[in-house]
């Protein structure tokens, strides 16, 4: 069996970085609300990402977050990768939740 070099790796983390951009906030299976303006960068062996998801338009009041997940596109429903953090309940517009997503594709 061959490995994959150094640079295959690289290369792998910047397809990452530019086609896996829609960060998705979630209630368990439920999807609330999709990101398309994440910030993603390439640090090291990890691939970076970082969405501010506020409720300035008031669209997320009275809602449980619980989860994010990554996808390729905003209609895609094949998850890239995902994980729950504590639950946070957005209670007015001034509500601010950010998350910041590492990604770790090692060199070998």
């Amino acid at each position: 069996m061959a490995e994959i070099t150094g640079y295959a790796y690289g290369k792998l983390r910047e397809y990452m970085k530019d086609n896996f951009k829609v960060i998705a906030i979630a209630n368990g299976t439920e999807t609330v609300k999709k990101y398309t303006d994440a910030t993603i960068t390439i640090e090291n062996e990890k691939v970076k990402y970082k969405v501010i998801a506020d409720n300035a338009d008031g669209s997320l009041t009275g809602k449980k977050v619980d989860r994010f997940a990554i996808y390729e596109t905003a209609t895609s429903t094949d998850k890239i990768a995902e994980d729950a953090f504590a639950e946070f309940t957005y209670t007015n517009t001034n509500d601010t939740l950010t998350i910041e997503i590492e990604l770790v594709i090692p060199s070998n």
